[in-house]
């Protein structure tokens, strides 16, 4: 009896965790449209302003986080998709 109450509090705990809305909920969230393929990799700048996007289409596009806009599109990368981004410092 003791494992099969233990069984169902961890499934509902599961389940709760994983609901799409509690982790929308109470929370501002900007949707930043502008990449054309899946995005593989973000980095923040060390200041928190901007944010850098990799994705499958070959691009890296810089992002002003508080505003949710582009800033620039990085063109030209010798490999099929951008795996990693990050800043130096």
């Amino acid at each position: 009896m003791k494992t099969i109450v233990c069984l169902l509090l961890t499934a509902l705990l599961v389940i709760f965790t994983f609901t799409p809305t509690t982790f929308v909920q109470d929370v501002p969230y900007t949707v930043l449209d502008g990449q054309t393929g899946p995005v593989f990799s973000v980095s923040f700048s060390a200041d928190g302003q901007t944010l850098a996007s990799g994705s499958r289409n070959n691009t890296v596009v810089l992002w002003d986080v508080s505003t949710g806009r582009n800033i620039r599109t990085l063109l030209g990368h010798t490999l099929d998709e951008i795996f990693s981004v990050s800043f130096s410092a």
